[in-house]
């Protein structure tokens, strides 16, 4: 009796069958090159996975060479009737493997896993999608898009390929093309009511086209009646239309009933957000009262509390009554402008200072002293008056991994004259060498900056980027050691 040859569990038996030797033997060809028998097959034949039954009823020669091959090896062409087959001995638990990973937010080891399931399986569409998924939560938006090609590719008549595609051309805000890829999925699987939902929100806000945006969310609703979010865009494309009939209480009660129903952590999320937009709709209040109308009844005044001869307890004030409309009572006031404080004048006239109110929030921006406004007041000059008003900004980023570099060099450049308007971290991980970036007009303080570090000349870069900072210094791992 052979030896079992399994198509669930461990182990996967994959098929290609054509109906030309000369066609098998093309395939068997690029198998010789320890290619993967996708590979092999793609252009000329589909490959297929076979099902447990359809396994058991292999022929014994061929069950017995699939017990014998190793883990992606195949066999010779074997006929069957009028055409000839290679079959392959591959695996899914690597991206069972992989799935579980993602998951638990494992996504480096995921990673890892589904690469080598796509290595035996190139063309798993599942496996496709998943490197793409973890590709699109790291913003690696270029390889996710690479990751869905193949998978249109491999499966041009699946509709997965161009939902994931889609998604990633509405990350990089190409509108149009992620309409057509959306549209083109639709072609192929009408009834996806997430697409339905994005593409009437795409044609609602950039197209221009509510109306469009309305049928397709009917649609999605038809499919999917009680979704939060799907509610939530219905309200959004009427409001754009300015149709009558307000379906903020309806949408309220939908979703704080699917939020008391759902069990998912997902949906539960999605139901969550949508009674939040719901909450927040529903207690605004309305605008349909037009300019002019009868202001709201007041009922007589309630009569006067009953006192004491002797006069206690003290009589109390009536309660407040609603104010009537500020348009029948006359034109609303308004708040008078705080007056600027006065600014000190150089020789010229010109302003030694101006108090910017958002720099002065972030800790920069103060006032000179008054021996200062004296000295750039003797001088005379416009130009130079300016430039001593706006001091230059020194940002001091930490490459190195150790904050205390980035101190130690902000306490050597404090003690020499120099102002540093603000201390961080990089945000692009590890520096190995000290640069300083500067603006055109501060090359010069930049080199007096690098002069006043000692040691391993720094890198003098320019900024090629727009920045609030003039001298950027970002302290590498050159600087780590005190």
């Amino acid at each position: 009796m052979p030896p079992p040859v399994s198509a669930g569990g461990h182990t996967a038996v994959r098929v290609v069958t054509v109906s030309d030797r000369k066609a098998a033997e093309t395939i068997l060809s690029r198998l010789a090159k320890d290619a993967p028998l996708a590979l092999g097959a793609r252009g000329i034949a589909r490959v297929r996975t076979l099902l447990e039954k359809q396994v058991r009823a292999l022929p014994p020669e061929v069950r017995i060479d699939l017990a014998d091959l190793p883990l992606g090896g195949h066999t010779q062409i074997v006929p069957d009737g009028e055409a000839y087959s290679i079959y392959q001995r591959s695996t899914f638990d690597f991206y069972r493997q992989a799935w579980a990973l993602h998951k638990a937010g494992k996504n480096v080891k995921a990673l890892r896993k589904v690469e080598r399931d796509l290595i035996l399986n190139p063309d798993h569409a599942k496996g496709l999608a998943l490197i793409g998924r973890i590709y699109e939560q790291r913003r690696e938006y270029r390889r996710a898009s690479e990751a869905y090609q193949q998978l249109i590719g491999f499966h041009p008549n699946s509709s997965l390929g161009y939902r994931m595609i889609g998604r990633i051309f509405e990350l990089e805000k190409r509108w149009d093309q992620a309409i057509k890829s959306y549209e083109f999925g639709l072609e192929l699987n009408p009834r996806q009511h997430d697409v339905l939902n994005n593409l009437a929100l795409l044609y609602a806000a950039r197209r221009g086209d509510p109306k469009k945006g309305l049928s397709l969310i009917e649609k999605a609703l038809a499919l999917r009646p009680k979704t939060a979010g799907y509610l939530d865009t219905l309200a959004q494309i009427r409001k754009r239309l300015g149709l009558k009939g307000d379906l903020r209480t309806a949408k309220l009660k939908e979703a704080s009933k699917k939020l008391k129903e759902s069990s998912n952590g997902r949906a539960k999320a999605g139901a969550a957000k949508g009674l939040k937009s719901a909450s927040s709709a529903a207690g605004r209040p309305a605008r349909n009262r037009k300019r002019g109308a009868a202001s709201p009844k007041v009922g007589p005044l309630p009569p006067p509390p009953r006192v004491s001869p002797d006069g206690w307890p003290p009589p109390k004030a009536p309660p407040g009554f609603p104010a009537s409309p500020p348009l029948l009572v006359g034109p609303k006031r308004r708040k008078p402008k705080p007056r600027a404080a006065p600014r000190e004048k150089g020789f010229f006239g010109r302003e030694l200072f101006v108090m910017n109110p958002a720099l002065k929030k972030e800790g920069w921006g103060e006032r000179p002293s008054g021996a200062e406004a004296s000295r750039f007041a003797k001088a005379g000059n416009g130009s130079s008056a300016k430039a001593a008003s706006a001091p230059e900004r020194i940002q001091i980023l930490d490459g190195s991994g150790d904050m205390s570099a980035a101190r130690r060099v902000k306490t050597l450049l404090t003690s020499k004259g120099f102002r540093i308007a603000r201390i961080g971290k990089s945000d692009k991980g590890l520096w190995r060498r000290t640069v300083l970036y500067y603006k055109k007009d501060s090359e010069r303080r930049a080199e007096q900056v690098a002069g006043a570090i000692p040691g391993r000349r720094l890198l003098l870069r320019p900024l090629k980027w727009r920045s609030v900072y003039d001298i950027i210094l970002v302290v590498g791992k050159d600087r780590a050691s005190p």
